[in-house]
């Protein structure tokens, strides 16, 4: 974003350089995290294994609690719960690019 442009949005130069130290700050800190990010991938390309704890039990309740909501949901007001759906599936091939 060009300066002139922060400038008259924010109509004094104080705000303008505090929402340019912001910025700055918000990308060094995303920049840092990708460096980390980056260094935490193994050299064969594969990400380390996440630590679960009570791993075989934490997933199914996960699932039940899902499929407890989706039930409930679909029981009390089909319409909306469906309309739900057709939104999220919609939304699903912008997540995937």
């Amino acid at each position: 974003m060009k300066p002139g442009i922060v400038l008259s949005s924010t109509g004094n130069s104080t705000i303008a350089l505090a929402a340019w130290i912001i910025g700055g700050v918000i990308t060094l800190a995303s920049g840092l995290t990708i460096a980390e990010v980056s260094v935490r991938i193994s050299q064969n390309g594969f990400c380390w294994i996440y630590k679960v704890p009570l791993y075989p039990l934490t997933p199914i309740v996960a699932i039940l609690g899902v499929l407890y909501i989706v039930g409930s949901s679909l029981m009390n007001s089909p319409f909306d719960a469906l309309l739900s759906l057709a939104v999220t599936l919609i939304g699903h091939p912008f997540i995937l690019k």
